[in-house]
């Protein structure tokens, strides 16, 4: 005989949880080799005593049929602890009991020949707790801090963690699954430590004593246990709110970074707020805690508390493809043939990602879709190289230069032409820092032949047309700029007389000297639109694909800042409240201030993210593929106070996914890359994660720093051997491997990224030239002597053949 019930699945009894009162629970059994079989309900209420139910069988019975099934209802009238297991009887008349497990109160049972333990059904009208000044609930808090300290097992974590979520009503859960409500954070902190708890209120004196080795261990499991409280159903008032992670500054600044990772984690991944929560232990010293979505996809959280011992653990592939969030690194897929002993994060499955656990260690597994928001890329090989860089009489332009480029391209066996953005720039020739995010740079077309006016003749049809379709941005633009050269350029719009201090559309039309120049303005934007749009066909007819790039941020003396000031943070006369930045690090010790005005996400997300919708079309409407910059930004930006300090600065929850889902809404499939360079935490890989955007992985940054040894991409990324802000190759080899020939050793990694592991691998057009450093882009942090580099004709077709022996190995692996 074979009996199955588990009290935490709905299959088994719903619904599931505690009840009110006057409500009806069903209990189901399954039993096999037995029938046919009868089964019986037995319940203890204290103060009520036994009572016998008989179960009805609802399938099965029959040869070949599979189990029996049996249910019954249950409704309790009054607040009560129900106790019950079940008694089966098989065709021959011989009973068995089936009961909870030793030690538990739910969950899967255990056949028995005897009395069992019992499961428990807890009926309730409970709601919400109230501040009554009862003692909180201190199971949770005592479970997983004991269990961190290695002084509970995950096995009494788990049982703990479920048995209230099964006999606690989810209105409680805020208070429940809260270890603030039963220490402060100092308090906290020192038990996390492992030390001995000071008496008499010398937690302060014990904070400031404490050793370098016990204050990394307690950091260590207070990000385990952040990580654990953000994936719990409620996150409670101690940890919810901007400023939470502030309140964590005064024990150790550490642990603010800790907790404000943590908390932007559960943002950025919905599963993390939303999916069915359950929690479980694959052995003594791991826990796995898991949130599970309607559509299929899944997280699941692993702690190792143990300090001694590191572990392989299986956790089940339940969809299609899986992102480890915290470190970023792929997990090897094995079948179940091959899983061997290895302990089990959840059920059984065909086939599970083999996740490592150091000591002390935590991984988040998200499974998913293979395709989830993004387009996919098709494979293939791309050179980096801007417009201005490319072999021309003067700068580059969007004429013959950039069509003999793409010629040399698609000669070469390239899929992919990236470039910077093609946005007006600044007065230091920054495209990242231009006056509009929508219009294109009119300095980049061509010389000669028909002056935008002309065009505007030629084709007045299409030109109407073009001005009825991008009106939204085009006529704030050209008022923007007619009324800039009114008031003389090089004032910002912030000191022009009050009256032009906001877009009106009257403005122009109520204004003779304005009329013209707004004018010009719209036709040179025409003659931009139709230019570009030639080249971009051009490019598509040779098999090559355009890569654009799109800035995050716009200047605060910009079009955009100008006619919608109601989506940035800016004060009443339009002057930036806060600016965008980034805090001190190891490349600026003082931090960056960048000076862009960073943008009201409440009142964007108000308006569905109208603007940003709009940029985005624009940006698909002109290129192939959309490079984001500061995906980073997305997720989390850096605030600092207007004259203000970059030290003074903080973080700052972006849109997250909410952002791309209505992009993904509008337009479908979404053909992004993510910049998500520089300070990456699992809450970036987890937002990019889940709308599934290839990443960027730069050889130069290869962990160890030695991509002369091996270079390997992390998974869904993009290969780069570097990008604008980089060293050139052969720069950064020079200074890497100085007894080596610089050039013979970029082309080594070159042939490194063409082979990786990533579909699509691109390079800067100077390591394809083997140029070093004196052809570098942008220096960031300097603002003289960048973006001015240029490709000489010769040399590029020097380099044809290297060119095509990257593409070759890229499509057929290195011969040698």
């Amino acid at each position: 005989m074979r009996v199955f019930h588990d009290s935490r699945t709905t299959a088994y009894r719903t619904p599931y949880g505690v009840i009110a009162p006057h409500e009806t629970v069903t209990l189901r059994l399954d039993v096999w080799d037995a029938a046919p079989a009868k089964a019986t309900l037995r319940t203890w209420i204290d103060g009520t005593g036994e009572a016998l139910y008989e179960m009805h069988r609802t399938a099965g019975g029959d040869a070949g049929s599979g189990p029996e099934r049996f249910e019954v209802g249950l409704t309790p009238e009054t607040e009560v602890v129900v106790w019950y297991y079940f008694i089966v009887t098989d065709a021959n008349g011989n009973s068995k009991r089936y009961g909870a497990q030793d030690g538990r109160f739910g969950g899967e049972g255990q056949l028995r020949d005897w009395e069992p333990p019992s499961f428990q059904l807890t009926v309730s009208a409970e709601m919400a707790p109230q501040n009554d000044g009862q003692p909180a609930d201190t199971a949770f808090a005592d479970a997983l801090i004991g269990y961190l300290r290695c002084e509970r097992s995950a096995h009494d974590l788990a049982e703990t963690i479920e048995t209230l979520r099964e006999n606690r009503r989810p209105e409680t859960y805020a208070r429940i699954f809260d270890p603030l409500e039963t220490a402060t954070r100092t308090q906290l902190f020192l038990q996390l430590s492992g030390t001995d708890q000071p008496e008499g209120g010398q937690e302060e004196s014990a904070l400031i004593n404490l050793d370098d080795r016990h204050a990394g261990t307690a950091k260590g499991r207070l990000w385990c246990a952040s990580l654990v409280q953000a994936l719990m159903p409620e996150l409670p008032a101690s940890y919810d709110g901007e400023g939470a992670a502030d309140l964590w500054e005064s024990v150790d600044p550490d642990c603010k970074t800790i907790v404000e990772n943590a908390l932007d984690l559960r943002r950025s991944l919905p599963l993390f707020e939303t999916g069915d929560f359950k929690c479980d232990s694959p052995n003594a010293d791991v826990a796995a805690f898991w949130r599970r979505g309607a559509d299929g996809s899944a997280t699941c959280l692993l702690i190792n508390a143990s300090t001694q011992h590191a572990h392989d653990v299986l956790v089940p592939l339940t969809d299609e493809a899986v992102s480890e969030v915290v470190s970023g690194y792929d997990l090897p897929i094995v079948d179940a043939a091959e899983a061997g002993n290895l302990p089990r994060a959840g059920g059984a499955a065909k086939r599970y990602a083999r996740v490592h656990l150091y000591q002390l260690g935590s991984a988040i597994a998200y499974l998913h879709a293979t395709e989830r928001l993004q387009k996919p890329l098709e494979p293939g090989v791309g050179v980096l190289a801007h417009v201005t860089s490319l072999p021309a009489d003067g700068p580059g332009t969007l004429g013959a230069p950039a069509r003999s480029f793409i010629d040399w391209l698609a000669e070469n066996g390239v899929r992919y032409w990236q470039i910077l953005p093609v946005n007006p720039t600044d007065e230091h020739g920054s495209p990242y820092a231009g006056i509009s995010a929508f219009a294109g740079n009119t300095s980049l077309l061509e010389a000669g032949g028909e002056t935008p006016s002309d065009l505007t003749a030629l084709y007045p049809d299409e030109y109407q047309a073009f001005c009825k379709r991008e009106a939204s941005w085009l006529e704030p633009y050209a008022c923007f700029m007619a009324t800039r050269q009114k008031r003389r350029k090089g004032t910002v719009w912030q000191d022009w007389p009050k009256k032009y201090r906001r877009f009106d559309p009257a403005m122009v039309d109520g204004d003779k000297n304005l009329r013209p120049l707004a004018e010009r303005y719209r036709c040179e934007q025409f003659a931009f639109d139709r230019q570009w749009r030639e080249l971009r066909a051009y490019a598509n007819e040779r098999g090559v694909k355009i890569i654009g790039d799109m800035p995050i941020y716009v200047s605060a003396d910009s079009a955009d800042a100008w006619a919608s000031p109601e989506i940035f943070q800016l004060d009443p006369d339009g002057r930036p409240l806060m600016v965008a930045g980034c805090p001190p690090d190891r490349f600026a010790a003082d931090g960056q201030i960048w000076g862009n005005p960073v943008y009201d996400w409440d009142a964007l997300a108000k308006t569905g993210y109208d603007w940003w919708l709009r940029r985005l079309k624009r940006a698909f409407d002109l290129y192939d593929i959309v490079r984001l910059d500061h995906f980073i930004g997305f997720c989390r930006y850096f605030a600092i106070p207007a004259e203000g300090k970059a030290t003074e600065g903080a973080y700052r929850p972006g849109p997250g996914i909410d952002l791309f889902r209505a992009a993904f809404d509008a337009f479908g499939p979404l053909p992004i890359i993510a910049e998500d360079l520089g300070s990456i935490t699992p809450a970036v890989r987890a937002l990019n994660a889940a709308c599934g955007f290839p990443g960027m992985d730069i050889a130069q940054f290869v962990d160890g720093n030695d991509p002369l040894s091996g270079y390997a991409p992390r998974p869904e990324k993009i290969a780069y051997s570097g990008t604008h802000d980089n060293q050139t190759l052969v720069g950064y080899c020079t200074e890497r491997y100085p007894d080596e020939n610089a050039v013979e050793a970029a082309v080594r990694i070159m042939e490194s990224i063409a082979t990786c592991a990533a579909d699509v691998r691109v390079f800067p057009l100077q390591d394809v030239m083997g140029l070093d450093d004196d052809a570098r882009m942008n220096v960031p942090g300097t603002v003289e002597g960048n973006w001015i580099w240029q490709a000489d004709r010769t040399d590029v077709e020097e380099v044809a053949e290297r060119m095509r022996h990257l593409t070759a190995i890229a499509r057929n692996g290195y011969q040698g």
